[in-house]
């Protein structure tokens, strides 16, 4: 029971964090000023699909542990390694699906606009902050795994899990974030980038609406959300790599030579280990609050839109 409470205490604390930040954020964007509120189908799409990555990462742990699923093999319960890949790889699904489903809805004109001959590519609706965020997330992503991949060795079934330090004739060894790990995890960050990418092409490729001003901020918008959640969703995967990496510079072990003299083996990176915590921890709920963000901002969307609509009722009531 107190092992439970512990894992889902490490398991829950980010989002919660995140979920107090994202208030107090969207409360001073609240006073601030009034933001764009999109239409009524986009918002639905939205909500849709933040809403599900959301609901996908915090039911895993609690998915994951023994009894909850009442006929899945304790044998998948007992393989660590499936189950790390499983949280490292749940992020990059959760954002997969995200970025795909904000690509709905696709607009239908009615053909009352103007015509406008002018070309219309995904770069002009991106902002390059985000642009770079994305960039930036996806290059460390890609730099850790191979860096980790190269380092790893091979464990006792074959797989590219293991990180070796040789003292003398013995050696100490920990798990690593090996190709075992890294490389489903690449094709996923492939298929996100790519997903993200094929999003913001179908929002820039329709025509014109009429109101042309509020259509390019419509989609301006959509775009960023969609660069805002598939950066969350790197930077959850991120966290996860980062603690993962911060277990394996905690490695360290003593042993005996042949003629008594003690040794005291440790990992080259092991002064890493304070960081890369703590950067796996901000990472974390970084990532939890770009998502949270774009939720609460759709949100308050649709409240204001209710509040202007029943204000418009009762004002044509009252005429």
């Amino acid at each position: 029971m107190t092992l439970t409470l512990l894992t889902l205490t490490m398991a829950y604390w980010p989002p919660l964090v995140a979920l107090l930040l994202a208030t107090v954020v969207a409360l001073l964007r609240h006073r601030r000023a009034t933001p764009l509120t999109l239409p009524a189908s986009v918002r639905r799409w939205l909500v849709t699909g933040v809403g599900s990555a959301l609901a996908l990462l915090l039911l895993l742990p609690v998915l994951s542990l023994p009894g909850v699923i009442p006929h899945l093999p304790r044998s998948f319960l007992a393989d660590w390694h499936g189950l790390t890949l499983t949280g490292l790889a749940a992020p990059l699904v959760a954002g997969i699906v995200a970025t795909a489903l904000l690509a709905l809805p696709m607009p239908e004109r009615d053909g009352s606009g103007t015509a406008d001959l002018s070309r219309r590519t995904a770069f002009g609706f991106v902002a390059r902050p985000w642009a770079l965020a994305l960039a930036a997330s996806a290059a460390a992503a890609l730099g850790l795994a191979i860096a980790a991949g190269m380092a790893s060795t091979l464990d006792d079934q074959g797989r590219r899990t293991m990180y070796v330090v040789d003292v003398g004739t013995t050696a100490v060894g920990s798990t690593i974030y090996g190709w075992f790990f890294s490389v489903p995890c690449l094709v996923l960050l492939a298929v996100l980038l790519a997903t993200s990418a094929a999003t913001t092409v179908l929002i820039s490729r329709p025509p014109w609406d009429r109101d042309r001003k509020v259509d390019t901020s419509i989609r301006r918008r959509r775009t960023r959300d969609v660069l805002t959640v598939a950066v969350g969703a790197l930077l959850l995967h991120l966290s996860g790599v980062l603690r993962f990496l911060a277990n394996t510079a905690a490695l360290e072990g003593g042993m005996t030579a042949g003629d008594g003299t003690w040794f005291w083996a440790i990992t080259p990176f092991s002064a890493l280990e304070t960081a890369l915590r703590f950067l796996g921890n901000a990472t974390d709920v970084a990532g939890w609050l770009l998502w949270l963000l774009v939720l609460l901002a759709t949100l308050a969307g649709s409240a204001r839109h209710r509040t202007t609509a029943e204000r418009a009722a009762w004002t044509d009531a009252s005429h």
